[in-house]
Formats: structure tokens, sequence, C-alpha cells
């Protein structure tokens, strides 16, 4: 019986290393939908992933029906003000982002803003996202500030001291309690937005930490620099765990596949977009692109990447 078990357990793990080594993303892409405004920042999947989403220069954000490409609403409300984060939120079809004019709510699928409260930052929001639950959005800024807002009331639910340099990416714990905070002197810092408290700080990068992102799992997190490398720490205590290296130029952004996997996806200026896996900490595929990527967002299910690079916004199958 317990030999019987332990071969059931190894046939388990086999077959779940094989699947996600054999994973890959297409190589060429299913859509290619143009922002002619201007250079794409930021690329955001709805809840549901049937759109995705992306602001940048001059202003305006694009939503797109992921399946026939079409435009599903085009915002303006931006006045060309450059927009560096678009997030979506967990539990509605709508759209949030964020540029030196404040943070605004639109509806993806349809025309028209979602009444919102001001959420007002003295600088320019850099990032965003929500807790899992819907509750509460986080809004880091220019001159470092990071806020947790209460999304019933629009009141500050935490307010957490000014870090001494931009806030350049930030992300919920799926746990929607711990929040990391990635900024632009190459530091992480990991709050408990619950008991209002900073948990520890580690120094990830030489130089600006540009993103980060947890594990499905939220045992790890994975942070971004213009150090050219990837770093990988344990959740519990900021312990490194691995430095992946392999592009040439900055990193601009990370994101970890949905589903608890451990596959991670990196947006180079080098004009790449890589795959990892983080068991082997190998890059399996390198999807080149014609300009630098800042835009990376994966759907709810998996199946779907988009990338922003240039004024192009692509979507890749995931197979």
């Amino acid at each position: 019986m317990v030999r019987q078990a332990l071969l059931t357990t190894v046939a388990c793990v086999l077959v779940w290393a094989t699947t996600t080594l054999a994973l890959e993303i297409a190589s060429k892409p299913r859509q290619t939908l143009e922002r002619p405004e201007g250079d794409v920042f930021s690329v955001a999947f709805s809840a549901d992933g049937k759109y995705v989403c992306a602001g940048g220069e001059r202003g305006v954000v694009y939503c797109w029906d992921a399946n026939s490409g079409e435009v599903a609403n085009r915002i303006t409300a931006h006045l060309r003000a450059a927009v560096f984060s678009v997030v979506a939120y967990p539990l509605a079809p709508f759209a949030v982002h964020a540029s030196e004019l404040g943070i605004k709510f639109h509806l993806i699928g349809g025309h028209g803003r979602v009444p919102s409260f001001p959420f007002k930052h003295m600088q320019t929001v850099l990032a965003l996202d929500f807790s899992s639950d819907g509750n509460h959005m986080a809004s880091g800024d220019r001159g470092g500030e990071t806020i947790v807002w209460d999304l019933w009331t629009g009141e500050p639910y935490r307010r957490f001291q000014p870090a001494k340099a931009p806030v350049n990416s930030l992300r919920y714990h799926p746990d929607g309690t711990r929040l990391a905070v990635a900024t632009n002197d190459g530091n992480v810092r990991l709050y408990d937005t619950k008991a209002d408290k900073l948990l520890y700080e580690v120094a990830a990068h030489e130089g600006e930490c540009n993103s980060v992102a947890f594990t499905g799992d939220g045992r790890w997190f994975a942070s971004a620099g213009k150090d050219r490398k990837i770093r990988i720490w344990n959740t519990e205590g900021g312990r490194a765990v691995a430095t992946l290296e392999g592009h040439e130029d900055a990193v601009n952004t990370v994101v970890v596949q949905p589903k608890g996997a451990r596959l991670l996806l990196s947006a180079s200026d080098d004009r790449t977009v890589r795959l990892w896996n983080l068991d082997t900490r190998k890059s399996v595929q390198t999807i080149p692109h014609q300009n630098a990527v800042y835009g990376l967002a994966w759907s709810s299910d998996g199946r779907m990447v988009a990338t922003g690079a240039g004024k192009v916004v692509q979507l890749f199958e995931v197979k």
C-alpha cells in the first residue's frame, strides 16, 4: 500500500513536471492590435479574459475584444497625460488606469465612466493593484507614497511611510493582506496591510527595481530590475532563492502564470519576452519583438499572453 502510494505520487510529480516543461507560447501572435496614439506602457486582461486593455502615451486607454480584436472601448479621460498603469477589477468588468491626472474607472466592454471616489495622490500614480476579494485597491506614486484604499468608502485604509524613490510596481499576495512594493531605489518592501506594518525590506537590485510579482501559491515572489536580472525571493522572511539571468538589457515587467504553476514571463528593453521555469531556473523560450517591451499580462485561465511593445499589443496563445 505504501509502495503503491509512493509510486503514484512520483508519477503525478513527473506528469506535472513534464506538463510544466512542455508548455510554450505560440511563436506568432493570434492578434496584433494597434494603439496609434503612442507607446504602450501597461496591459491587462479583464477578469474573465474576454478583453485586453492597454494604456500609454498621450492618455488614451484601449479595450479590445480578445477573440475578435475589435475595439470595445476607447477611453480619453486622461487628456494626453501618459497612463502608466492599467489593471482590471477582479469582480466586475471595470478597467482602472492611472496618470498624473489621477485614478479613473471605466467599463471595459462598454462606454461610460464608472462612478468612483477621487482616490487622490499628491504626485503621479505609477502603479495599481487590487486585493483578491475586491475590497481594497493599492496605488503607488512618483513621490514614493503607497496608499491602500477602502473601495466601499473611498477613504485610505492604510497609508505607508513614503519610500525615498518612486513606486514602480506593487502586487498583492494571493492572501489579499500582504503587499509587495518595488521602488526606483532597487528595493522591495513587503507590508502587512491588515496589521498596518512593514514586514521587511530587501535590497533587490542595483539601480531601479521595475516590477514585482507573486507565484500563485504565494510562497515566492519575483523582482525585476534595470540591472538585467530577475531575482526570486522566499515570501516568508525575504530570503533570496535564485537569480535568473539572460536578458541583455533592463527587465521592465514580470508576471507569473496563474493557477499555481511556477512559470514566469519577463519583458525587457532588449526587445524580447522570455518564459522561465522557476523549478529549473532556466529560460525555456524567447519571443522577439520589434521594440522594447513594457506591457505584459497573463489571462486568468493561463491560456493567453498579452505584450505591449511600441504602439502594438500582441496576443499569444499558450499551448
